[in-house]
């Protein structure tokens, strides 16, 4: 009876071990229901209000760097940039006799150096290990025995924002056969904050709510897709739809694969563009199509003071080439309906005819003042003039500035609505070489008014014969292209 009781007390106290551990599971589930539906209150009310709420700060989603959208602006750094040229060990032909042109050199070395920075140590730090690495890369000339030279160049690419980005090439040369299989090409890149002198690393162009995986994604099949297009088995003609997009998509996931292993992939970067490096591929990222995702322009402004003088600083709009942006020399709004940007191409100065020089920009400003007063006659529109100038003899015997522009007509409102978002697509747009830009190709809303261009040299100074191409006449010349279109297909049956 005493061993029957015995089982009988062991048997309601498990009862009673099971029953408050079945309370406890119960109390905590329901104590987590609350605190999941506080945080999903919290979340919503913060969106609402635009607060960080309670759940994105315990998941680290919150990012403090603004998003860039089309037509905002950044500046460019206050730094000045030198170049530094060596040559080293001469390659001396022995078959030649007399030598009448500058050998080539075994290693051929161009970086460039930074100074502006008041902080020496780390405009110091900065500059050292550019040139180390630079200098280092004279060693892969060794492993390569079958070449026997190396040029190698470090160019700023990315001066903006207060971060540095230095683009390194080096290419590794048979002498025997320039264009053969031996010869190397590789890039990478070097990338700084200039506040503190660190390393960035390829997560840091991105805002941390960013999906880089699906940035990457699109950007490598893209580069794949061109890259298969433009090989040697593939014939260009083929249609899209002949492409293998089976070793395209192959070829993506097996860099997202290196990725997912390593993604401190090698990179460097322009205002417009992301260079990303995987397994010696290289591939661009257009920052423009993943602006929303992109946190360079606004992650590492710094509010001290890092240059020594802030005139070198120049605005620009976000996702411009750089070559866009030196080119620049003035841009602005007279009145409420006028916009103007001049253009002129970055040249050294020194040689430059300064009398010729000042002819051509006394006919640019005379254009600009003739189709500012179109302006005022005209209030109900607006106007908008890209001008371009730039000397095409320098040093030669007979020195010229050539100068041209577009002028484009549209409503006011949508003027007063757009500009900057009609200004910052012009800058993305492909221009070619640097050139002065025909807004009403951007859309149906802006109408061509007129072109204009001339030369001025210093034998014909006062002599300028202007060409001008009314709306009228480009009008006849696009009729006359399409009547010569037609005719065309006519006699060769092709539409």
């Amino acid at each position: 009876m005493s061993q029957l009781s015995s089982g009988g007390r062991k048997t309601r106290i498990k009862t009673k071990k099971i029953n408050k551990t079945l309370w406890f599971l119960v109390i905590f589930a329901i104590l987590c229901v609350i605190a999941t539906i506080i945080c999903i209150f919290t979340t919503l009310n913060s969106r609402k209000n635009g607060e960080t709420s309670l759940l994105e700060s315990l998941t680290n989603k919150v990012e403090s760097a603004e998003k860039m959208s089309l037509g905002d602006k950044a500046w460019t750094n206050g730094l000045e940039i030198e170049n530094i040229e060596l040559k080293e060990e001469p390659i001396i032909d022995p078959n030649m006799i007399i030598m009448e042109s500058e050998p080539d050199y075994k290693y051929e070395i161009n970086y460039e150096k930074i100074s502006g920075l008041r902080n020496k140590e780390i405009q110091d730090k900065i500059n050292n290990e550019i040139e180390e690495y630079v200098l280092s890369l004279k060693t892969k000339l060794d492993e390569h025995s079958e070449c026997d030279q190396i040029y190698i160049t470090a160019s700023v690419v990315g001066n903006f924002s207060d971060v540095l980005s230095v683009n390194i090439y080096y290419s590794l040369l048979d002498n025997e056969d320039r264009s053969g299989d031996n010869n190397v090409y590789v890039n990478t890149g070097l990338n700084y904050r200039l506040d503190t002198g660190e390393k960035l690393k390829f997560e840091d162009l991105f805002r941390k709510d960013a999906s880089i995986k699906q940035v990457l994604s699109s950007a490598l099949y893209k580069a794949f897709a061109w890259q298969h297009a433009y090989s040697e088995d593939v014939d260009m003609t083929n249609n899209f739809n002949k492409t293998d997009y089976g070793y395209i998509e192959n070829q993506t996931f097996k860099a997202l694969a290196e990725y997912n292993k390593n993604p401190d992939i090698d990179f460097y970067f322009y205002p417009n563009m992301i260079y990303g490096i995987i397994r010696d591929f290289q591939f661009p990222i257009d920052m423009s199509k993943f602006s929303n995702s992109i946190a360079i322009y606004t992650k590492y402004v710094s509010d001290d003071k890092l240059y020594e003088s802030s005139s070198l600083k120049k605005e620009f709009y976000a996702f411009t080439d750089m070559y866009l942006i030196d080119a620049f020399e003035a841009e602005g709004l007279k009145g409420d309906n006028f916009y103007y940007e001049i253009i002129r191409y970055p040249e050294n100065e020194e040689g430059v005819n300064a009398e010729v020089k000042a002819v051509a920009q006394a006919k640019v400003d005379e254009r600009l003042a003739h189709y500012f007063e179109i302006a005022k006659q005209n209030p109900d529109k607006a106007y908008m003039v890209s001008v371009m100038y730039y000397c095409d003899s320098k040093n030669s015997s007979s020195q010229g500035y050539q100068y041209n522009g577009y002028v484009a007509e549209l409503d006011l409102d949508y003027f007063r609505k757009s500009m900057s978002e009609i200004v910052a697509k012009s800058r993305l747009q492909g221009r070619g070489d640097i050139g002065s830009y025909d807004y009403s190709m951007l859309d149906e809303d802006i109408e061509f008014y007129e072109e204009f261009s001339a030369y001025v040299d210093d034998y014909m100074k006062e002599e300028i014969e202007e060409n001008i191409t009314t709306k009228e006449q480009r009008k006849q010349e696009e009729l006359e292209w399409e009547e010569e279109r037609r005719r065309w297909a006519e006699e060769y049956g092709e539409e």
